[in-house]
């Protein structure tokens, strides 16, 4: 359990001590040998962004509870918190102007089979609108830089992938003007396959898209697109096809790897998959009615979880997909800080250069492949995975609930790094 009350004078201690901690981290960071300096003033600038957002939280949250219990007889994993802000606070002020919000996509249904589905709704603060604008005014730069330095690419391609980050960057500062982040996603079983589809709620884009798109369809020779795919009223539908698909992907979703995007005077939408642009259509029109309605939960995701670590775990071993290996190269990762490379096989360790049994356990856990003991172990299982926060009399509760093969998935992986890592039988 979990249990912690703050005061104003406290708050203030707390400031000051978290502040201390960014400054160590950011003084920490180190430029890569293969970086920009553009990539790493980004980088830098994202990392400080996350860590005053999470010491501002720390120092205005007045109290958190929390705990977590297991209950044999239901074979049901339970976690609950509870959050409250101190008066006059940004945290507080964000929780009233949460408590107005009301969502777009609040009449769409969700399948009791879908793999995963996913409702936010939460306002956008001041100080993070502006976080935003300063993150997407630098991020071109060092996107066009990967671009560039991308010696497989041919000049046409440059080009247009160049084209596609100014026109997704225009898209993404005109959203900020919604001032909310309010999003509908579900993946959900389509005749043998699924569909994804995911909407979210937008200023008028549609511009801004179709040039995106138009785009898209030459970033990579044997890719295409199509610029006026259907209309619906004032929705605009389009399509890009993806030649190099993953596996994975295909296997998942079937198809031929052609996205879908819409786009309307108030939101924005992809799909793929079997059924999916039928899907992408009814979450257009529910857009399209311009009503609004506010959610019990403002985060509501479930998912199963065996399904969904099986999916994710192939698609990024699938390390030749084009994307993906841009996704990774590109200057505004998260990763790794410094130019430390990973220890070759049969490399010996000198003595004082890191060593030891800490550091070896810890090396262990972050090698440590678990993946598919917990997919084995959670097969024919209750895997559901549900977690909601609500605002409740002006403060958040929050809840999670994990079936009995998640905990089975979770014991295994715990007994096989203990078998494996810490000597036991």
């Amino acid at each position: 359990a979990v249990y912690s009350l703050n005061t104003e004078a406290e708050a203030k201690t707390r400031k000051a001590a978290f502040k201390k901690l960014e400054e160590n981290r950011i003084s920490g960071l180190k430029k890569k040998s293969d970086e920009t300096q553009e990539a790493f003033d980004l980088r830098k600038l994202i990392l400080k962004q996350q860590m005053e957002n999470i010491g501002q939280i720390f120092a205005e949250t007045q109290l958190i509870e929390g705990g977590w219990a297991t209950d044999e007889a239901k074979k049901l994993g339970l976690g609950e918190s509870h959050w409250t802000a101190l008066p006059d606070t940004d945290f507080a002020k964000w929780m009233t102007k949460l408590e107005g919000e009301q969502s777009h996509f609040a009449g769409l249904a969700i399948s009791d089979k879908s793999v995963f589905s996913a409702r936010v709704l939460m306002p956008v603060s001041d100080k993070n609108l502006a976080n935003l604008k300063e993150v997407y005014q630098h991020s071109p730069a060092v996107l066009k830089q990967q671009i560039e330095a991308d010696k497989d690419l041919s000049a046409d391609e440059k080009a247009a992938r160049s084209g596609a980050v100014d026109a997704g960057m225009d898209a993404l500062n005109k959203s900020l003007e919604v001032g909310v982040v309010d999003v509908f996603v579900d993946i959900a079983p389509s005749a043998d396959k699924h569909s994804f589809v995911l909407g979210m709620s937008s200023v008028d884009n549609r511009a801004q898209i179709e040039t995106l798109v138009s785009h898209l369809g030459k970033v990579r020779t044997g890719w295409s697109s199509q610029v006026g795919l259907e209309t619906s009223g004032e929705t605009k539908f389009h399509s890009f096809t993806v030649s190099n698909a993953p596996k994975t992907m295909l296997d998942f979703y079937g198809g031929d790897g052609t996205v879908y995007v819409a786009a309307g005077p108030n939101f924005v939408g992809f799909a793929t998959g079997v059924g999916s642009l039928d899907a992408l259509k009814k979450v257009a029109a529910q857009a399209a009615t311009g009503e609004k309605k506010a959610l019990e939960a403002f985060v509501d995701v479930r998912f199963h979880a065996r399904e969904s670590l099986d999916v994710t775990h192939a698609f990024l071993k699938e390390k030749d997909f084009d994307l993906l290996r841009l996704m990774q190269n590109s200057g505004l990762q998260m990763g790794a800080t410094s130019d430390a490379k990973p220890a070759q096989p049969g490399a010996e360790k000198k003595p004082g250069a890191g060593g030891g049994k800490t550091s070896d356990k810890l090396s262990a856990l972050k090698n440590f492949d678990w993946q598919k003991t917990a997919i084995d172990a959670m097969l024919g299982t209750d895997d559901l995975v549900t977690l909601q926060m609500k605002l409740v009399h002006g403060a958040i509760d929050g809840q999670a609930k994990a079936g009995e093969g998640v905990l089975t998935g979770v014991g295994a992986v715990l007994a096989k790094f203990a078998k494996e890592n810490l000597g036991a039988n």
